[in-house]
């Protein structure tokens, strides 16, 4: 998967021009996601002082996720309104989400429940718990029932279900109002996804504010602001890409040490000053880390042009073109691993658990980049073949989609 804009006429043919900066943010973004949920499944005690570290910065790579929402919001907000006087927008734009997300989320769904029922209730959660996968929402099931609700299988569905269902809603927002207001919707939209996040977290219900879509629709709204000024505005982008890029590379480590001493501080008070602590941290990361890249998306996609990547930027790029893939299999394949027996889940070197642990995150990572580019090869990259089949004006006469255009799916 890559990123990428949607550059044609108001008619609605469409050729897409990649954005590889987008590309090498959507790597870092699945690295950081695949390693949190390696990390936390091994044990987190402190058994040395950089261990406490670690897992204090750990709490934190869950919002790499934001990553995902602005692009993901910026990329679909470029689709919809470039194409918006096209003949067939919205079905075509329906047709093309489900031809990428639909096939692969499925089949792993229908694949476990056939093959993998040998793991037991624990992976799959109580009876009638996959009801929910099955209607796209994990997100509502974690919130109301909390992570047993949902069995360890496909917990971080829940990102896919918030992105499924702003692709919902979003396409009638931008063709139905009118493009100088479209900014006024999305930051009325961050705004409102902080404020439920704040009502909830402050009622007890911290953990429902993280995943509820209502909730986590500020990155989704940023991102999508982003995509507004590139196309409306792009003066003000160019004019501001290098000042964004620094700010939001000062703005990351920043915020991460100020909650990070925040939460860590409250260890002092009481243990009810640390969850409230906590709760606050919950309520405010996704909107500061949103911001943040929200300023980097913007510099990446006001470059002129990207210079040839160094081998860093290539690892990036080729872990961005599967990761789709990537993000649907590192549960499951950790799941499988532990229930083996064959993988311990704590191994202490040289008196750390934090070297086995990182050897382990570094063993999901390649198993699922191996999976994920099988699955990309031998089956999703065939299904996208139909794509071409849904155009959005009968005017459109592009061309069938190169392979590195079918990459360009913006879903975490």
């Amino acid at each position: 998967m890559t990123g990428a804009s949607i550059q044609q006429g108001r008619s609605g043919g469409a050729a897409v021009q990649r954005y590889p900066a987008l590309d090498e943010l959507r790597g870092g973004a699945v690295i950081a996601v695949i390693a949190y949920h390696s990390l936390v499944s091994t044990p987190a005690e402190a058994a040395a002082t950089l261990d406490h570290v670690v897992n204090g910065v750990i709490m934190f790579l869950p919002n790499a996720i934001d990553l995902f929402f602005v692009i993901s919001g910026c990329l679909i907000t470029l689709i919809l309104d470039r194409t918006r006087e096209a003949d067939h927008t919205i079905r075509t734009f329906y047709f093309r989400r489900a031809l990428r997300i639909i096939p692969l989320y499925y089949a792993l769904l229908l694949f476990a429940h056939i093959f993998l029922k040998y793991l037991g209730p624990t992976a799959f959660g109580p009876p009638g718990a996959a009801k929910w996968e099955w209607l796209l929402l994990t997100n509502v099931s974690l919130a109301l029932h909390g992570p047993d609700g949902v069995g360890s299988l496909f917990p971080h569905f829940w990102s896919l279900a918030v992105e499924e269902h702003f692709y919902l809603v979003w396409p009638w927002v931008v063709i139905l109002i009118r493009p100088q207001r479209m900014i006024v919707v999305c930051v009325a939209l961050a705004a409102g996804s902080v404020a439920g996040r704040v009502i909830l977290s402050f009622n007890g219900l911290a953990y429902a504010s993280w995943l509820l879509t209502p909730t986590r629709l500020d990155g989704l709204a940023l991102g999508s602001a982003v995509a507004l000024f590139h196309v409306y505005r792009p003066e003000i982008l160019q004019r501001w890409a290098i000042p964004a890029r620094r700010w939001g590379l000062i703005l990351l480590p920043v915020c991460i040490l100020l909650l990070l001493i925040g939460v860590e501080l409250s260890r002092l008070l009481s243990p009810e000053a640390h969850k409230q602590a906590v709760a606050t941290a919950t309520v405010v990361s996704p909107f500061f880390f949103s911001i943040t890249f929200a300023l980097v998306v913007a510099a990446s996609v006001s470059r002129k042009k990207d210079g040839e990547p160094g081998p860093a930027g290539k690892l990036l790029r080729s872990i961005a073109r599967y990761s789709y893939g990537m993000y649907a299999f590192h549960v499951p394949l950790i799941v499988i691993l532990f229930h083996s027996g064959r993988i311990p889940q704590a191994h202490l070197i040289g008196g750390s658990q934090l070297p086995y642990r990182l050897l382990f995150s570094l063993a999901i990572l390649t198993l699922s980049y191996t999976a994920g580019l099988l699955s990309w090869h031998l089956y999703e990259k065939q299904i996208l073949k139909l794509a071409p089949s849904y155009r959005y004006s009968a005017r459109d006469k592009s061309p069938s989609p190169r392979e590195g255009e079918l990459q360009a799916i913006p879903v975490p």
